[in-house]
């Protein structure tokens, strides 16, 4: 009797595992970082001055001047200004830091990393960088 109830036992706890082993999902892959930042961002020149100095104003000129920034997916940075894109430089995405190294555009080869943490909201795109936090628009 003993010897049916363990045999029994462990019948049941065998089709337990199975069957909890065959309806198992598997994790997703995690998700890159960095994919969400893939893409061009533009911000108001204006709106990123006034959020240094609420006094500033436009440049003669430039009152709708919008600066872009483009993000590849293989971790390139261009920036578009007065319809002119050029080649910033690179970036890696760690956490909710980005380091971006603007040496390209610079014209340096060293020396010229920065970190700034940001952050994603729907077409929103806000970077914080020495307090001053300016914010992107996806295009």
């Amino acid at each position: 009797m003993m010897k049916k109830s363990i045999a029994l036992a462990l019948v049941l706890v065998l089709a337990l595992v199975t069957l909890a082993a065959c309806g198992a999902k598997k994790d997703a892959p995690a998700a890159d970082p960095a994919a969400a930042l893939v893409g061009t961002w533009e911000m108001d020149p204006l709106a990123a001055m006034q959020a240094a100095d609420p006094s500033a104003t436009a440049i003669p000129g430039m009152e709708n001047a919008k600066i872009g920034f483009e993000f590849t997916a293989d971790g390139k940075l261009n920036v578009t200004m007065m319809g002119q894109t050029v080649p910033a430089g690179d970036y890696k995405v760690n956490g909710n830091k980005i380091t971006m190294d603007m040496g390209a555009m610079a014209g340096a080869t060293t020396g010229t990393a920065t970190d700034v943490e940001y952050k994603i909201d729907g077409n929103k795109l806000s970077l914080t960088a020495e307090g001053q936090t300016v914010e992107l628009t996806k295009k």
